[in-house]
């Protein structure tokens, strides 16, 4: 009994560990993206301003197409768990799946300073808006990959070291970890595209 209590500790731990190495990943990527504002040319700053300014115009025009909006976030979001999900399946996935999430936390990062840089208070306040489903969608993103990464590990020890897992079983558990991952997507797609820019429109 103390050796199988032992071995669920010892398999948390180890869990506990991956998730942490993950989450520091994600969090170096939103400081860099915070920063890369201030190193970037001036004509790509001024390029940038011009992105947000045309964005925030067409919300407070009400000129946004909501159908064509929320298919592309839904695709974006969507389209990009189910690459992280595959990955997992690759076995040799693992290093593309961090970096990939190192891209979305990077892209975060980016966001919210490119808001305060432009808008000051504004940009405070609308950064806190903006953000709010890539942070939801990032968090998806950050569990999936765990996820990924150790179905990968698992599968490499089924394969390569015939190690005993019940691989039906775990398939069927990585497919349903897809299915609620998606379906969290889908909402941060609706948040995205039907409430923020109502409460952009606000500011």
């Amino acid at each position: 009994m103390d050796k199988i209590h032992l071995k669920r500790k010892a398999k948390l731990l180890k869990a506990q560990k991956l998730l942490i190495k993950i989450s520091i990943m994600a969090i170096i990527g939103i400081i860099l993206g915070i920063f890369y504002i201030a190193v970037i040319s001036k004509s790509n700053k001024e390029l940038i301003n011009t992105t947000l300014s045309n964005f925030f115009n067409e919300i407070s025009k009400n000129n946004i197409n909501y159908t064509s909006a929320f298919i592309n976030s839904i695709l974006s979001y969507t389209l990009s768990g189910l690459f992280i999900w595959i990955l997992g399946i690759s076995i040799i996935g693992i290093p593309i799946i961090l970096i990939f999430l190192f891209f979305k936390s990077f892209i975060l990062g980016f966001s919210i300073s490119s808001l305060i840089y432009f808008y000051k208070l504004k940009g405070i306040i609308a950064a806190i808006i903006y953000i709010i489903p890539i942070i939801l969608s990032l968090l998806v993103f950050i569990i999936l990959s765990f996820f990924s990464i150790r179905y990968s590990k698992k599968l490499v020890k089924v394969i390569f070291y015939k190690q005993d897992y019940t691989f039906k079983n775990l398939t069927k558990k990585y497919f349903k970890i897809l299915i609620i991952s998606e379906t969290c997507l889908i909402i941060c797609s609706i948040i995205e595209t039907f409430l923020i820019p109502t409460l952009l429109k606000l500011l």
